[in-house]
Formats: C-alpha cells, sequence, structure tokens
C-alpha cells in the first residue's frame, strides 16, 4: 500500500484506490495504517534539517511539484538549536494548500 502511494503520488488517489491495489477493502486498509503506522492512509511526513529556522531549498523544490489539496502533512525537522515554527510559518506562506497537521524538532542527543 505504502509503494503505491508512492508511485501515484503526484496523482489525485483515494482510500479505495489503495485498497484496491492491496486487494484488500477500505476498512482494512485503514485498520492497517492505524495498526502498522499509527497514521490514516492520506498523510504524509515530511522530515529535513533546518539551519537557522529555514527550509532547504531542496524541500521547496519537492513541495512545488505536488498539488498538496487534501493532504494532510505532518513536519518533523532536525536542527542542532533552530525551532520549527518559523520554517512552518515560512511553508503555510509559501505553500498555502498545505495542511500541516503537526510539527516537531528533533535535536541533537547528547
Amino acid at each position: 500500500m505504502v509503494t503505491f502511494i508512492y508511485e501515484h503520488f503526484d496523482e489525485e488517489i483515494s482510500v479505495t484506490d489503495i485498497a484496491k491495489a492491496a486487494f484488500v477493502s477500505e476498512r482494512e486498509c485503514f485498520r492497517l495504517f492505524k495498526t502498522l503506522l499509527n497514521t490514516a492512509p492520506l498523510t504524509y511526513y515530511q522530515g529535513f534539517p533546518i539551519w537557522w529556522g529555514v527550509t532547504p531549498r531542496i524541500v521547496n523544490s519537492f513541495l512545488d511539484q505536488v498539488d498538496w489539496t487534501g493532504k494532510a502533512v505532518h513536519v518533523f525537522v532536525t536542527s542542532g538549536s533552530s525551532g520549527v515554527d518559523e520554517a512552518v510559518a515560512d511553508l503555510k506562506r509559501l505553500y498555502p494548500k498545505l495542511d500541516i497537521v503537526e510539527a516537531e524538532r528533533f535535536g541533537a542527543i547528547i
């Protein structure tokens, strides 16, 4: 199912499409995602490092290529000192269709 989503990410797909590709019912598709990944089938995770609160330009290049309408996005970043708030605000300004439902920063482990 995850491979199908990856291969068709730039297309408009539904839970029905994902379930059919895996030969399971829609209900089973939701159950599997919740049980195995603790998420929903149409949720997207975007992770990247930030420096001084700035999202790398390569991430923007990727985001420019996708229609984000109706897609939930969980952002996680790595940084030794910068917070995630500035990067998220910048993403929301540049990509108003992004539905950022959660953002988390992971710092250095000492």
